[in-house]
């Protein structure tokens, strides 16, 4: 909440010399600051919510990964129930932009699961790191584990 509060309060600076600069006519003047204010207020539900999503995304890759198999492979069966590609059921340009569009998401459903592989290597070597070095503490009697 003090986030969202604080990137308000700053796009509403922002905008705040534009909305100054049109206060010359009468009645636009405080008609501005508050249109402004919502904008401001709008753009950052936005980006508080686009960094949220990223930041939780980047913590978390193996949910994206999982995402965008299950998109892909939506799309492909959407493709193969509709092999035949008549005109009722739409063009076959359509029917293999469909394909396309599921192998890409497949393909890219890849990425995010070798990131996650590596954060568990990563996070393997630092337990076994601190693992080492506590029984490294332990022999010269400095610390019982």
């Amino acid at each position: 909440v003090a986030s969202y509060v604080l990137l308000v309060v700053g796009l509403a600076l922002v905008f705040g010399p534009i909305a100054e600069l049109l206060s010359f006519l009468p009645f636009v003047d405080a008609l501005l600051r508050n249109v402004f204010l919502i904008v401001a207020m709008a753009l950052a539900a936005v980006l508080q919510a686009t960094v949220l999503a990223v930041s939780w995304v980047y913590h978390h890759p193996e949910v994206l990964g999982g995402v965008l198999a299950g998109c892909g492979s939506l799309f492909c069966l959407k493709s193969a129930v509709r092999s035949e590609c008549s005109p009722p059921l739409g063009s076959e340009a359509e029917c293999h932009g469909t394909l396309v569009l599921g192998y890409v998401l497949l393909g890219l459903s890849l990425l995010p699961g070798l990131y996650w592989g590596y954060l568990q290597i990563q996070e393997y070597r630092f337990i076994s790191a601190v693992k080492a070095d506590m029984r490294a503490r332990q022999r010269e009697g400095g610390v019982r584990v």
